[in-house]
């Protein structure tokens, strides 16, 4: 709301990929939190530190697990074929 002047609580024709393509701060630790050490290939050896260290930072300390049902692997696994990641999961047990 602050930054984008957009109450989500009362949008209710904003799509979720038209959202996701804002740039917040949110979105950039997220970012962090995703990137691989091996694609920092192209970066510099200081940039490299720089995101590391951030990375570090931001990372989650503790993983909770998560059991999921079928019908939830299903949907997650329909959204991330939308969104490009066709990763192979390993699921750890159902609800």
């Amino acid at each position: 709301m602050t930054k984008f002047g957009i109450n989500l609580n009362k949008t209710t024709d904003l799509h979720f990929f038209e959202f996701i393509i804002y740039k917040t701060p949110f979105r950039n630790v997220v970012g962090l939190r995703v990137i691989k050490t091996k694609d920092l290939k192209n970066y510099s050896k200081e940039q490299k530190a720089e995101i590391l260290k951030q990375k570090r930072k931001f990372a989650i300390k503790q993983v909770l697990e998560k059991k999921y049902t079928d019908d939830q692997k299903q949907a997650i696994d329909y959204f991330d074929n939308l969104v490009g990641m066709n990763k192979e999961k390993q699921w750890r047990g159902t609800n």
